[in-house]
């Protein structure tokens, strides 16, 4: 998606960019710019949560016990 110079200020102006690792916030107002994504979305948003599952798993550990 290209982004006129208008839409760039005015998502700045939210201020939700600054702070944020590329400068947007895919689950937030910047998810309007994204248009996919490629591999595990949670991985982009942090941590890769079905990569911890599986590890967990793996150990031995059933990752329901630490859900209340």
């Amino acid at each position: 998606m290209e982004l006129s110079d208008d839409d760039i200020g005015r998502y700045i102006e939210t201020g939700e960019p600054m702070g944020k690792a590329g400068a947007y916030a895919v689950q937030g107002l910047g998810a309007v710019f994204v248009e996919e994504v490629d591999g595990c979305f949670h991985n982009v948003v942090g941590l890769p949560l079905s990569l911890l599952w599986r590890v967990m798993r793996g150990m031995g550990y059933d990752p329901f016990m630490f859900v209340e």
